[in-house]
Parts: structure tokens; C-alpha cells; sequence
């Protein structure tokens, strides 16, 4: 065990400590990686609490009880991973990095009612550790998403599938645009980021339509060098663009060309028949917009 892992473990004892006598801290768990038995934590994993709590914006901005757990380095708020809720980031001096969700009490008693959103209960069953659970309320929470894991897997309609194709090939033409008008930034954000994410989730579609026995794609890209063909994971290397006209004009062609690949591979293992005549108009539309600028672009010695 390395002294990073064991240093959690301190955290984790001087955190239980607080709460046990923070009456406005009504719940602890762990979850992400500390917690889970497949692709457990390794020496370089962070810690992820989340904190039951009545008053949220009171343990987000009063930094006093962060003494109470270790001395830090850095701090900082910053929306939790699916932007329902805010967290504080903490850096402690020894290198451990620890995310601490808020989460507000009322918040959980209308998941438990009303449905608990399917990436929650995704997270949740890879694994969780309940530390402390003054009302029983976390146990409730985790009882109810169990029942909604397995609905976490499955293939989109053919409504969605169509969606996402249009909304691929829409902003194709849009990030050409913005490139003729010299706007790097913004074009280079449109193939990198927005793009990049319809691919990954048309990645996603793809694996488990050809899959048999419910392949784990995870959520949001992680583990993809797993869970992905290696085909496609392979050619990810040619799609990224450095802050160059030509180079993201390159990307763009090539994001095109590989999300076209999965796509068109992904409606046959669907049984999806679909007509391409808007997107072949778009994809002819940013071939038609392609303008290079003639200066070398950059020194690669």
C-alpha cells in the first residue's frame, strides 16, 4: 500500500469524526473508485465523498471544518460530475485529492420518489460505502437505484439515433463556419469538445449494439481504451486538432469520416434504416466551406 492510499484512510477517519458531530450532516458515503471492486482505486485515484446535508451552501462556502480534517493546499467549488449539485475540490498537503458532494437532504427524498436519474444509480452500483447514515436515508437512496441499474444499459430509439446523427452534422457545418471566419477557438471547441462527444456516444451505441452480453461502457469516456473496437480506439488518435487552422480542418475531416464509419456500422447492427441525404448535404457543405491558410504552422523540433 502506498502512503498516498494509507493518508486516505486518515481522511476518511478524521472525516467520519466531523460528521458523527455535525447535526446539520445527515449522511456519508463513498463513492468512484475507493468504493468499487472493478477498476478499484491505484495509487494515483482520488477520494469522492458524498455529504448528506440541510444546509449545502453553509459547508460549500464556511471552510472552517476543512481544518478539521487536514491541512490543505487548494480549494475550490466546482459543479459535481453530472452539474446537479456543487462540491468542494480539496488538495491536502500530503497530495490527496478529495471531492466533497453536497448533496441536499430534500434533494434525495425527491429522487426517492419521483425516480432516481439512471448515471446516479449508474455511479452508485459500481459501488458505495455508507460511513454514516443518521437517518437511514442513504440506505433508502441505495436500495431504490439498485432496482434501476441494469436500465442503465440499452440502445437508443430510432428517434434518438437520428437526433444525435442530425446533431453531429449540424455542428460539422458549424465548426466550418466559425474556421472560415477565423475563429479558432471556438471552431477547435465544436470538434474537440462537442463533437467528441457525440462520437464517444455513438462509440457507446456501437459496442453495445455488437455486444452479446451487455458490454460496461462506463460513463463519459472512461475505461473507452477497454470497451471500445480497438479498431475505433486506434483511429482516435488522428481526430484531435492542434490550435492551427490547417490541423483543425484536418480533425474535423477526420472526426467526420470515423463518426460516418460507426454510424452507418451502428444502423445495420440496429436493423435502423435511415435516408443520409441531409447529412451527405452537410458533409458536401463543409468539404465546400474547406479553405487552408498557406503559412507553416508550426515547429514541431
Amino acid at each position: 500500500m502506498s502512503a498516498l492510499t494509507s493518508s486516505y484512510k486518515a481522511i476518511i477517519e478524521r472525516t467520519k469524526e466531523w460528521i458523527d458531530n455535525e447535526p446539520g450532516i445527515r449522511g456519508l458515503a463513498i463513492i468512484g473508485s475507493q468504493a468499487r471492486t472493478s477498476h478499484p482505486a491505484d495509487e494515483w485515484s482520488d477520494l469522492d465523498f458524498i455529504i448528506l446535508a440541510t444546509d449545502t451552501e453553509r459547508y460549500l462556502h464556511d471552510l472552517s471544518w476543512i481544518e478539521l480534517i487536514g491541512t490543505h493546499l487548494l480549494t475550490f467549488v466546482a459543479s459535481t460530475a453530472d452539474h446537479r449539485n456543487r462540491e468542494r475540490r480539496i488538495l491536502f498537503d500530503g497530495g490527496q485529492d478529495v471531492d466533497f458532494s453536497f448533496f441536499p437532504v430534500e434533494m434525495l427524498d425527491q429522487m426517492i420518489a419521483n425516480g432516481i436519474p439512471l448515471d446516479i444509480a449508474n455511479e452508485l452500483n459500481r459501488g458505495a460505502k455508507i460511513l454514516i447514515d443518521k437517518d437511514g436515508l442513504l440506505e433508502r437512496f441505495h436500495q431504490v437505484s439498485k432496482n434501476m441499474f441494469r436500465s442503465t444499459y440499452g440502445l437508443p430509439s430510432e428517434e434518438e439515433f437520428s437526433n444525435l446523427v442530425t446533431d453531429f452534422w449540424y455542428h460539422a457545418v458549424h465548426a466550418a463556419k466559425h474556421l472560415r471566419r477565423g475563429e479558432l477557438w471556438w471552431s477547435k471547441q465544436t470538434v474537440d469538445h462537442h463533437l467528441k462527444n457525440l462520437l464517444r456516444t455513438m462509440l457507446e451505441w456501437n459496442t453495445q449494439a455488437a455486444s452479446q452480453d451487455e458490454t460496461d461502457t462506463w460513463l463519459h469516456g472512461r475505461h473507452l481504451e477497454e470497451w471500445a473496437n480497438p479498431q475505433y480506439v486506434t483511429a482516435l488518435a488522428d481526430v484531435y486538432a492542434h490550435f492551427h487552422t490547417n490541423d483543425i480542418w484536418r480533425a474535423l475531416f477526420a472526426t467526420m469520416k470515423l463518426f460516418r464509419t460507426i454510424e452507418y456500422e451502428t444502423e445495420k447492427l440496429m436493423q435502423i434504416s435511415r435516408n443520409h441525404h441531409g447529412e451527405d448535404a452537410a458533409e458536401a457543405l463543409v468539404y465546400n466551406f474547406f479553405q487552408p491558410v498557406e503559412e507553416e504552422w508550426m515547429d514541431r523540433r
